[in-house]
């Protein structure tokens, strides 16, 4: 004869199991660490953003970014983004200077559900360099 407690304690298991969720995720794929964009004459340079989420329905998401100069934060923005599936692009325009580090997370419904950073993306001159010795 089976105990009763068991059976209670295998669907109590399968419930709990099924009310697990994974969390949501954020991953950036451009720029990575230690990138230099080319700055323009006027000083400026164009940080193209580009990475994709997971864990979320592809529909309802928006991205939200923002600049860390040093030790001081900007605002949150929320640029326009194109989203393909969970994969979105977008890009933020930068004065050339030292290494900033770029924030960025995943909004749904108002709220954050996730966030990732890039630590070292500059703005900047960029030189190409070769040479050949006979």
């Amino acid at each position: 004869m089976r105990s009763p407690n068991l059976f209670v304690a295998f669907l109590t298991a399968m419930a709990l199991r099924s009310t697990v969720t994974t969390a949501a995720a954020i991953a950036v794929s451009r720029p990575v660490d230690l990138q230099v964009v080319q700055r323009t004459d006027d000083g400026l340079g164009c940080v193209a953003i580009t990475g994709a989420v997971s864990d979320v329905p592809e529909e309802g998401n928006s991205i939200e970014v923002r600049i860390v100069d040093g030790t001081t934060a900007g605002q949150w923005l929320r640029p326009d983004v194109t989203f393909e599936g969970r994969a979105f692009a977008t890009a933020l325009t930068l004065p050339a200077g030292g290494w900033y580090r770029l924030d960025c997370r995943l909004i749904r419904d108002g709220s954050p559900l996730a966030e990732t950073a890039v630590d070292r993306v500059g703005v900047g001159e960029v030189f190409v360099v070769a040479g050949q010795s006979n």
